[in-house]
């Protein structure tokens, strides 16, 4: 990070016994050396101070497509301490950064309490009063309805039901599996722990937006309209909803009711939003349920009528013939079996898993888009989601019928497309995916050698003008790979879901790191109406039509690489519930000499 040599390496640190290293730039050094920070060899008072080597190594060359990089692995240094990687003569060095188990734990809770600070309606703090409150109307009738919980996402006042009321399924997911003894929220008196108030909160948006007559859930609040909308424009791009929406609804509002300037609630159908938030429902029932029954008896009204207008609609939707959709329907059985079904003698959904299984290529070692098995899987916010799926299964159902294949199927697409993905460019990141046929002019497409191209980010030059930063698609790997990595007892998937991460926290090109508040040079969040505030997670990096990264470090707020978005918020307390130990050794925390 500073210095003549470029040094790569995550801002925030490392567990003490994970694996460990940074990424440096080739040079005449062979080798590289860590230093604690607490200590100096000999003191100068002078400016410099001479930090104490307590690790060498040397520098392993990596050759990739994308170039050669020098891996400088450290993972023998255990100790917790404050340390940075230099170059032997000390001419480049890293940032300082933590070795400790409990490294991450202030990352989540500045993501929690980020997501409390865009919470929609009826809430006041130091920094901001009510908003929105006077949310909605129906954009086919213009009739009112209170929508106006929830939290805001993308850097705006909207609430998109695809994505944004996620994080409360992986706040409880967290609560369960990690012991973080938060309640800085005591004085809503919801429950003894933030991570439920907060996903409590959001439950109430969820209920809002449900047909009572048909249990469909609406697709989004002031998602807008359709001034963008061309001859070219298509509402879908990978798995991604509302890609020629407008910034019509994007806006404050005066917080009276039936003034004028009430938002719109799109009542469109949208099968991932049904899957969605039936899941965040259930998911979050049984804590929801301990200490506000009267809201959890309406969550089982809510999630009864959304799974009988699914029953209805699944046969005859064309939806579900979608990788995606057919992902998220094993996850919401998995979990409504977990949940809501008493008894030992569960029956695990095999035909929602075969059906799964049956999009599986062999090719290429990934999943097809969808039935017709023609272009290769891709997803901007679902980008492993099947692979979370089969995951669920093998959790829920450890001796289920057909746990070794599905065990068989994720460690193939792991040895034959995520390690071959992940080492065709210099900082170990899953590649944004594979196409049949370029699916834009003039951009660089990459062959892969069995007929098919990929891209490392999404393209450029698309007729529908969708290109943003890749932050929910690294996480949901991180999500994928943590989760595999625990089941199946492979450290090496939890090596790279942890790669994912650390590119997003500062081991990247430009040094920077995607939330803001933690680590260095984090860029301008596009946020207009909260500004930049501890805890937002900015899209990150984007492609240029070369493919190579681009995120504005220039202050211009170019909302596609600097927007606050609660999708990487989401995967990455999914991913570190499993990265995380569930408690924290005082051995394993920093103090001890």
């Amino acid at each position: 990070m500073f210095g003549k040599t470029k040094i790569y390496l995550n801002h925030l640190g490392f567990l003490c016994h994970t694996a460990k290293a940074a990424r440096i730039e080739p040079s005449e050094h062979k080798q590289f050396v860590v230093q604690n920070m607490a200590y100096n060899a000999e003191e100068t008072l002078t400016g410099g101070e001479n930090w104490q080597v307590v690790f060498k190594g040397k520098l392993v060359e990596e050759n990739t497509i994308q170039g050669t990089i020098m891996r400088a692995d450290f993972s023998e240094l255990t100790k917790p301490g404050i340390y940075r990687i230099a170059l032997p003569d000390l001419s480049s060095y890293s940032a300082q950064f933590a070795i400790t188990d409990g490294v991450f734990v202030p990352l989540l809770r500045m993501l929690l309490d980020g997501v409390h600070l865009r919470r929609a309606g009826d809430f006041e703090n130091e920094w901001r009063g009510p908003a929105t409150t006077d949310d909605a109307v129906f954009d086919n009738s213009g009739k009112y309805k209170d929508v106006s919980g929830g939290w805001y996402d993308a850097g705006d006042l909207r609430k998109w039901m695809t994505m944004s009321t996620l994080p409360a399924a992986a706040f409880v997911q967290t609560y369960q599996k990690l012991d973080l003894k938060w309640n800085h929220y005591a004085a809503e008196q919801v429950a003894p722990n933030d991570l439920i108030t907060e996903a409590a909160w959001g439950i109430d948006y969820i209920l809002s937006m449900q047909d009572e007559q048909t249990g469909m859930f609406y697709e989004d609040v002031a998602g807008g309209g359709t001034n963008r909308k061309t001859d070219n424009s298509v509402w879908w791009v990978d798995n991604h909803a509302g890609c020629y929406a407008d910034n019509a609804d994007n806006r404050f509002t005066d917080n009276k009711l039936n003034s004028g300037d009430e938002r719109k609630i799109r009542t469109s159908y949208n099968p991932i939003v049904q899957y969605v938030n039936q899941y965040v429902l259930v998911k979050t029932f049984p804590e929801v349920r301990k200490y506000q029954p009267l809201k959890a008896a309406k969550m089982l009204e809510v999630i009864g009528r959304n799974q009988q207008f699914l029953d209805e609609i699944r046969e005859s939707d064309p939806l579900h013939t979608w990788t995606s959709v057919k992902s998220w329907q094993l996850i919401l059985a998995l979990e409504r079996l977990q949940v809501l079904e008493s008894g030992n003698e569960k029956e695990a959904p095999v035909a929602l898993v075969q059906d799964v299984m049956d999009l599986y290529s062999n090719n290429f070692h990934f999943w097809f888009m969808d039935e017709e098995k023609i272009e290769p899987y891709r997803g901007i916010l679902q980008s492993a989601q099947p692979i979370i799926a089969l995951c669920n299964y093998i959790d829920y159902f450890p001796e289920g019928p057909m746990v070794d294949e599905v065990k068989e199927m994720i460690n193939d697409c792991f040895e034959n497309y995520v390690v071959k993905m992940c080492s065709l460019n210099t900082f170990g990141i899953v590649p944004y995916g594979l196409y049949s046929k370029p699916a834009t002019e003039n951009e660089t497409y990459r062959e892969l050698g069995n007929g098919y191209i990929y891209r490392m980010y999404m393209p450029e030059n698309s007729l529908h003008g969708v290109n943003h930063g890749l932050g929910g698609h690294w996480t949901s790997w991180s999500h994928a790979l943590a989760y595999a990595g625990t089941l199946l007892h492979n450290e090496d998937m939890k090596r790279i879901a942890w790669d994912q991460l650390f590119w997003l926290l500062g081991a990247n090109p430009f040094h920077s790191c995607m939330v803001s508040g933690l680590g260095y040079n984090s860029p301008m969040p596009h946020s207009r109406f909260f500004g930049t505030f501890p805890g937002g997670f900015s899209v990150g990096p984007r492609g240029t039509a070369e493919d190579e990264p681009f995120v504005d470090m220039n202050g211009n707020l170019q909302w596609n690489s600097t927007e606050y978005w609660n999708t990487p918020v989401t995967n990455t307390f999914f991913a570190l519930s499993y990265l995380l130990p569930s408690h924290i050794k005082r051995e394993n925390k920093l103090g001890l000499s």
